[in-house]
């Protein structure tokens, strides 16, 4: 579930290039799949080598409705099975630094369409 190319590995994720806030909508528990995440794995930024040892060793977060989690983009995280039958919510904003280029990437008609929608 984790990308193994060399380019998303520790040289290009040290500085801390943006920071992730999560705002609950619903609230988190283990059973409804809230996000996981490996405490000070931004000390050694990369993505997990071995899945079993990020799972043995990650937090899952659990949080009331209105809850935020403030995170550095390079901690390790995911999100998790939802055993539940309702959906959960969230608000997810990233603050990039401002040499950081969005992970989205619009196609050209998408892009000139964002465009005309921004000058009106």
């Amino acid at each position: 579930i984790f990308p193994t190319d060399e380019k998303y590995r520790h040289p290009m994720m040290t500085q801390p290039l943006a920071l992730v806030f999560i705002t609950l909508i619903t609230d988190f528990t283990v059973e409804n799949g809230g996000t996981a995440l490996r405490p000070s794995s931004h000390k050694e930024p990369t993505y997990p080598k071995d899945q079993d040892e990020f799972f043995a060793k990650a937090v899952q977060v659990v949080g009331r409705a209105g809850d935020i989690v403030v995170m550095r983009s390079s901690v390790q995280h995911c999100a998790m099975p939802n055993r539940q039958s309702y959906e959960i919510l969230l608000q997810i904003s990233t603050f990039l630094h401002h040499i950081a280029q969005p992970i989205l990437i619009f196609n050209r008609e998408k892009l000139q369409n964002f465009k005309w929608f921004l000058r009106r």
